[in-house]
C-alpha cells in the first residue's frame, strides 16, 4: 500500500505505540488524524509530526462513545477529505492482581473491582471495535462503493475472535502468570 499523501486515524496517539505508529507513518508521508483521550497529549504529537514535514490535526475523545468516535472521524473527513486506514492503539491498564491475599489472615484481602475490569474492556475492546466499525463506514462511503457489494453486510465473526483473543490475552494470561496450584 502506498502510504503517502494517505490519510491515517490513529487513537492512542498521545504516547506509546499510537505516538510511534504516527510518527513513523508521518516519516513515510502519510497525513494524521491523531486521537487521544488527553487533546494536550494527541496535540504533543501532532507537533511533533508536523515537524517532521506532515500534516496532521489533534483531537481528544473518549474511543469508548459513539458520538465521540463519529466526532473525530467526521474531524478527520472534514479537514482532509478523507481516511485510507485507521490504527486503533487506545489502550488503558488497571494494574491490580485478580485477588490479593492477607497476609497476616491467609484469606483474599481484596479483589480487583468490576469497575477497573470494566475500563479496561470498554478501552480495549469496545474502543477498538467503534473506531474500526465507524472508521470502515467512513472509507466505504468516501470510496463510493456500491453498497449492494455487500449485500448481507460485511462479516462479523473477527469480532467474536476479537472479542474471544481479548477475554484470552487480558484474563487467561493474568492468572497464569500469578496463580500455581499445588497438588
Amino acid at each position: 500500500m502506498e502510504v503517502k499523501g494517505s490519510v491515517a486515524l490513529i487513537t492512542g496517539a498521545g504516547n506509546g505505540i499510537g505516538q510511534a505508529v504516527a510518527k513513523h507513518l508521518a516519516s513515510k508521508g502519510a497525513k494524521l488524524v491523531l486521537v487521544d483521550r488527553v487533546e494536550a497529549d494527541a496535540q504533543k504529537t501532532a507537533d511533533a509530526v508536523v515537524a517532521m514535514g506532515t500534516e496532521a490535526i489533534a483531537i481528544g475523545a473518549d474511543v469508548t462513545s459513539e458520538a465521540d468516535t463519529a466526532r473525530f472521524i467526521e474531524a478527520g473527513l472534514a479537514k482532509f477529505g478523507k481516511l485510507n486506514m485507521a490504527v486503533a492503539c487506545a489502550g488503558v491498564i488497571r494494574d491490580g492482581l485478580m485477588v490479593s491475599p492477607d497476609k497476616a489472615t491467609g484469606k483474599i484481602g481484596k479483589k480487583l473491582g468490576l469497575d477497573k475490569w470494566q475500563q479496561v474492556i470498554d478501552v480495549n475492546l469496545t474502543g477498538t471495535f467503534l473506531t474500526l466499525r465507524d472508521a470502515a463506514e467512513a472509507m466505504a462511503i468516501k470510496l463510493g462503493l456500491d453498497p449492494s457489494a455487500f449485500d448481507d453486510g460485511l462479516p462479523a465473526q473477527h469480532l467474536l475472535a476479537g472479542a474471544r483473543f481479548g477475554r484470552h490475552a487480558q484474563l487467561d494470561e493474568a492468572i497464569a502468570d500469578r496463580v500455581v496450584v499445588d497438588r
